[in-house]
């Protein structure tokens, strides 16, 4: 149990401290599943690195097995480069799959335990650990629920939370009982498993008891959501999504979507849900992937479905799909409005200031979404129900926005005048704003209205200003939109080569 040899096999202790005599000369190899710790013994411990996907493929070639670098590469992915692993997979992918990687893969990448030597295997490292005080094997099933993926290993506060029923004492000397069986995994700090172990700590966990199941993954959510106070890094939005995986993986959709709703100051100084800061750094698949998991799951009546058809409608928007972006804004505005009329909250409340937010940044949105169509009437329409609606009130941030985007579809339209004094009115709310990112979307926005009413200085200095913020912040989507108007500009003023470029820029980036 400590590292040391049984009893029966004590005179190997004797050996091992004769070798490392320096009249001999020798070097001695010991490997081991186990670490040794036999006191006395002058020991260096080395791990075993994974193999390189390089060398995978050269062994399967060498077992006859047709080259198939894509499906190699994502089982050597799956399995770490494990060397065990590559040797019990060669042989089923010849004795069941024909020498076809392909037909295995499709067969078992969802079951990386598929292999029976390779169960065995991992099931006799589990085995092992029944001998030793239960928390050790409770602990290494309860390490099976984190997911090791987006976030490939864990901190130290991110083991201790799956031990709060263990004394605090006790727990390094039951981290190190996993570490030294090598189960699990520490660099630097971080921990996780071999995905293959993970499998198995998995099973293991799953055959237990549901509750067990449960309160792991509960008590992994808390840590992931209770580590991030601000996101500063996209690092920051990726490790608090986490928490989302863990009570999908429960069936808590209601949690699941407190987890893209949790309000958290970013790095532009907004207080945003998770869900857009995480799609204002351009993870925009990820985001649309989780919401639209759960959205049906959450009742039609909860505020909570209407922030979350709230944030599904940007992502679509920002995907061009915007027929999808419409609807999502229509159903958000039902739904907020329902609630509004059914529970008539006191407008000096959060609740009302909250589902009055809904609605009029549901309404601004909509009122983008037919700019971009280019049906500017009725973009016209729905930024002057936002002005009406927000200005004089809290939500006057929402009035001056509406603003910005009112006088763009007036100078778009030719109504010059107009447009020019509704921007005068803002621009230094919406510049001021915009140097610190909150508002540097609208930055770019009033830019291109002063470049239609020919002012090229000021909308140079908007473009700049809003580039500068998006790299500040890597709000790259900004930064595009920004270069299309610096290409507009520079086009009028007949720099057609530079102008060009902006242009192929902005699509780059756009295309990332």
């Amino acid at each position: 149990a400590q590292g040391q040899f049984i009893p029966a096999h004590r005179r190997y202790s004797e050996l091992l401290r004769v070798l490392p005599d320096s009249r001999g000369q020798t070097l001695t190899l010991i490997t081991s599943r186990d670490r040794l710790c036999e006191p006395g013994v002058p020991i260096a411990h080395y791990r075993l690195p994974g193999l390189s996907v390089t060398a995978w493929a050269t062994y399967f070639a060498h077992r006859g097995i047709p080259e198939n670098g894509e499906v190699l590469a994502a089982m050597h992915g799956a399995y770490g480069g494990n060397a065990k692993a590559m040797e019990i997979l060669a042989g089923a992918v010849q004795a069941d799959f024909e020498y076809s990687l392909a037909l295995y893969w499709q067969a078992h990448s969802q079951d990386l335990l598929g292999p029976v030597d390779l169960k065995n295997l991992v099931e006799s490292q589990i085995h092992r650990l029944r001998p030793l005080p239960p928390e050790a094997y409770h602990l290494f099933c309860r390490l099976g629920v984190y997911r090791y993926q987006d976030v490939p290993t864990i901190p130290w506060v991110a083991v201790q939370c799956l031990m709060t029923d263990i004394p605090a004492q006790r727990h390094q000397a039951i981290v190190t009982s996993l570490r030294n069986r090598s189960l699990l995994e520490c660099r630097q700090g971080r921990y996780g498993l071999h995905p293959v172990v993970r499998a198995g700590a998995l099973a293991q966990l799953t055959a237990e008891d549901s509750t067990e199941w449960e309160l792991a993954h509960r008590a992994a959510a808390r840590c992931w959501s209770n580590s991030i106070q601000r996101i500063c890094s996209l690092d920051d939005a990726i490790q608090a999504l986490e928490a989302y995986y863990h009570y999908v993986a429960i069936g808590d959709y209601g949690a699941a979507a407190r987890v893209i709703l949790h309000s958290r100051d970013n790095q532009w100084q907004q207080f945003l849900p998770l869900g857009s800061t995480l799609y204002r750094m351009g993870l925009v698949q990820p985001v649309t992937n989780a919401i639209t998991a759960i959205i049906d799951h959450i009742p039609p009546e909860n505020a909570d479905a209407s922030e979350l058809a709230n944030i599904l409608g940007d992502l679509y928007w920002i995907q061009g799909r915007l027929e999808r972006a419409i609807a999502c804004q229509q159903n958000a505005i039902a739904i907020a409005q329902t609630c509004l009329h059914t529970e008539i909250p006191d407008p000096t409340t959060h609740r009302w200031y909250y589902l009055t937010m809904l609605v009029v940044d549901s309404q601004l949105s909509l009122g983008l979404y037919h700019l971009d169509l280019w049906n500017l009437e009725t973009a016209a329409t729905w930024f002057s129900k936002v002005i009406a609606t927000a200005t004089g009130t809290r939500h006057q941030p929402w009035a001056d926005k509406a603003t910005t985007c009112l006088a763009l579809v007036l100078s778009y339209q030719g109504e010059q005048s107009t447009a020019k004094t509704l921007a005068s009115n803002v621009i230094e709310q919406v510049r001021g704003q915009g140097q610190s990112g909150r508002h540097a979307f609208f930055v770019q926005l009033l830019g291109h209205t002063y470049l239609n009413l020919g002012d090229l200085e000021t909308a140079e200095s908007l473009f700049k200003a809003a580039i500068q913020a998006a790299e500040a912040g890597h709000y790259l989507q900004i930064k595009a939109n920004a270069l299309v108007g610096l290409g507009r500009m520079k086009a009028q003023r007949g720099d057609l080569v530079k102008a060009v470029e902006d242009c192929q820029s902005a699509i780059a980036l756009l295309d990332e």
